[in-house]
């Protein structure tokens, strides 16, 4: 099987996604998450393009950021200098990762149907991401109006919703 580096992003990044909604392992779903968006910051980075989140962060600031995102990620791949360690993991990082990864993979494909539910998901439950104020308002009624949806009902209904509407 032949597999390049943006479908091996798209096929992680769908099953982290997947995985997500479906409430499993957060270890497992940031794990397969982070990988997606290393391999797909590395794309943008070897297109000499930079990742557009960063951008939005305060420079003096961005190397923090990235070293805290990259935190969990490094400890639940890596085990050569520090076997006995603990981290203190903060599953809900593991949306930030998704988003990033979505927003990266849209700088380089077309989005799928889970990454168009994932960044709809962040944009609802996080509508203070949003620049425009007309957007934001609009998210805050459509949150208003999904809040007593869990993550699997949200998934179940938004992923078949925005997949009927790819097809028409």
């Amino acid at each position: 099987m032949l597999v390049t580096k943006i479908d091996a992003a798209r096929r992680q990044l769908e099953a982290a996604i997947e995985l997500y909604f479906a409430g499993r392992d957060p270890v497992a779903v940031h794990t397969l998450a982070a990988a997606a968006e290393g391999v797909l910051a590395g794309l943008l980075e070897g297109l000499g393009r930079p990742n557009e989140l960063l951008q939005q962060i305060m420079p003096e600031h961005r190397k923090m950021v990235l070293r805290k995102m990259r935190e969990a990620q490094n400890f639940f791949k890596h085990a050569d200098r520090d076997a006995d360690a603990v981290l203190e993991f903060e599953p809900d990082s593991t949306e930030v990762v998704l988003f990033m990864a979505c927003r990266s993979h849209a700088e380089l494909a077309k989005n799928t149907t889970p990454m168009v539910c994932m960044t709809w998901w962040m944009l609802l439950h996080h509508p203070d991401l949003l620049l425009d104020p007309a957007d934001r308002e609009q998210a805050q009624k459509l949150r208003a109006r999904m809040q007593h949806w869990d993550r699997q009902r949200y998934w179940k209904e938004m992923h078949r919703g925005f997949a009927e509407a790819a097809l028409s």
